[in-house]
């Protein structure tokens, strides 16, 4: 009975343990989905051409804006346009994650 009873308790603890880590990267992070639409060309993201920015149409916006992120687990091939949806994960630190949930769509565009 006590052997019994010490593994009870044990598992009870680690029950709570494992909840008690999840309620912690919940309260530290809070992630929002969003579709976008990617175009087949990457553009300079400054005037010194050293980095290549993706052109993103985000959340059905009418103009594509230049974004100097990384996508997480996207494979992006030039002359392929895409609609995506990606995680956003924003931490309370203040960094940003993106993340690549799923494609919706990839066209060849030349």
């Amino acid at each position: 009975m006590k052997h019994f009873t010490i593994s009870l308790l044990a598992l009870t603890a680690l029950l709570f343990s494992c909840k008690s880590s999840e309620q912690t990267v919940k309260s530290q992070a809070s992630m929002v989905t969003e579709q976008w639409i990617i175009a087949n060309l990457k553009a300079p993201c400054d005037d010194t051409r050293e980095n290549y920015c993706y052109r993103v149409k985000r959340n059905g916006a009418s103009e594509y804006e230049l974004m100097d992120v990384e996508i997480e687990n996207f494979n992006y091939e030039e002359n392929h346009k895409y609609q995506i949806e990606v995680n956003i994960v924003r931490s309370k630190k203040g960094e940003t994650s993106y993340i690549f949930k799923k494609e919706i769509f990839k066209v060849q565009h030349y």
